[in-house]
């Protein structure tokens, strides 16, 4: 009885050991494991973020900058052999980018607030859209000679919302607030109704105004000449691209464009070279034709697309 009690006490030993040394066994495997993984994921780089679409289309040229001479060099980059229209309110510019994606245009601005829109459009017939304000015054060059050593002009634009005796404070039209301050030396010009000199005591609040000057400390700008004017509706022109599939009188049909899209009399019509877009003839809507390839801007009225420009793509 003894014997069997310990032969039983030895073989339960046994087991116990070799269920002890299975834990360790397994608890090690996991930890090992764990170990590999955790450097694993320590070893694997993180996925680089890729470019987005806008970013691809860019515009080197500072939004509400002020600019003293017409017209204005205004450079960008976009997809490699694009086309790439920039629309004002008088005029269309048509170029191509070259090999690299680089362009640029020579754009003709007037005086106060010139609104440009740009579209590039790729070889699968991607449209991009960029916009920008530029501010023509003949006022900067003087004030260049001045501040020889600061010629960073920027415009604010926006309604007085509160004035002080040596500054004012504005909401700008993306709904920012900006503060302007000016001096004995700053010049007023009202051209609500027509041109006339004010002074900064003419000032009040509610008015719409052009300030330009010198952006300073805390995007404060030092105001060297503040237009009064009335608020510019901005203008939504829009681009198509694609073949003629149907015209009707003054009616055309682009293909993948729900909208009817009517030539008037005063759209300018062209012909462009795909390989010097710039080399461009004067058309009438007698030329158009079915299938003709072609670029439009226009802006949209009620359930119409009205050609502003069209460019026939040879």
């Amino acid at each position: 009885m003894h014997k069997e009690l310990i032969i039983a006490i030895f073989f339960g030993s046994l087991l116990g050991l070799a269920v002890a040394f299975s834990v360790w066994m397994a608890s090690n495997t996991l930890l090992s494991t764990s170990d590999q993984a955790t450097n694993t994921g320590q070893q694997t780089p993180s996925p680089k973020p890729t470019n987005s679409k806008a970013e691809d289309f860019v515009i080197n040229f500072e939004n509400y900058s002020v600019v003293s001479e017409s017209p204005v060099l205004i450079a960008g980059k976009t997809s490699p052999k694009a086309l790439v229209i920039a629309s004002t309110k008088n005029q269309d510019y048509l170029t191509s980018a070259d090999e690299a994606g680089a362009f640029k245009f020579e754009i003709g601005v007037s005086g106060g607030l010139n609104q440009v829109t740009f579209f590039s459009v790729n070889s699968s017939g991607l449209i991009e859209e960029k916009k920008l304000a530029v501010i023509f015054s003949t006022l900067v060059s003087k004030n260049k000679m001045e501040n020889s050593n600061n010629d960073n002009f920027h415009a604010y634009l926006g309604s007085v919302t509160d004035i002080t005796d040596t500054s004012f404070q504005m909401k700008s039209d993306d709904g920012d607030i900006k503060q302007v301050t000016f001096s004995n030396t700053t010049t007023v010009v009202n051209i609500v109704s027509k041109i006339k000199e004010a002074t900064t005591k003419d000032l009040a609040i509610g008015d719409y105004v052009i300030a330009m000057g010198v952006v300073g400390e805390n995007d404060i700008l030092n105001a060297s000449r503040v237009l009064v004017t009335i608020q510019d509706k901005e203008i939504i022109v829009k681009a198509v691209f694609g073949t003629i599939s149907e015209i009707n009188k003054k009616i055309l049909q682009i293909n993948g464009y729900q909208l009817p899209i009517q030539v008037l009399l005063a759209s300018d019509i062209f012909e462009a070279d795909s390989q010097n877009v710039e080399k461009k003839k004067k058309l009438t809507f007698s030329n158009l034709k079915e299938e003709q390839l072609v670029l439009i801007t226009g802006t949209q009225a009620e359930n119409v697309l009205e050609v502003k420009s069209l460019f026939v793509i040879d």
